[in-house]
């Protein structure tokens, strides 16, 4: 039953786009080239993937150089007067020339096509 459970667990996360890193691949910290109308769609579609939403906005910050991007929570409803919901922040990170998202609450690894990143230079 357990082992059944891992490949479940395995198969949700390369479904949703999801991966952990061994130890032989080093992921370094990375920034946004630009932050084009393609580039915050393809933020957009795998962000809300990742966080199991449709309807995501980024927080402020977002802009080319940024390494960190930040999903506000949802608003709240008609009949909601707080919420428990905070903000989800993101690291970017290059890693053999892919640009992924690391969710910094839960160390979820999340591929980012067609997002275009650079090392951050020092």
């Amino acid at each position: 039953m357990r082992r059944l459970l891992g490949v479940f667990a395995l198969g949700l996360s390369s479904l949703f786009g999801c991966t952990s890193l061994s130890d032989t691949e080093v992921a370094v910290p990375a920034e946004l080239k630009d932050v084009s109308p393609e580039t915050r769609a393809a933020l957009l579609a795998a962000l809300g993937a990742a966080l199991g939403r449709q309807n995501v906005s980024f927080g402020p910050g977002l802009e080319a150089g940024a390494h960190r991007v930040t999903v506000l929570p949802p608003p709240l409803g008609p009949h909601e007067t707080r919420s428990p919901s905070l903000p989800e922040q993101f690291e970017l990170t290059l890693l053999a020339d892919q640009c992924q998202a690391v969710r910094i609450s839960t160390g979820a690894v999340i591929a980012l096509p067609n997002v275009a990143c650079h090392p951050i230079s020092e």
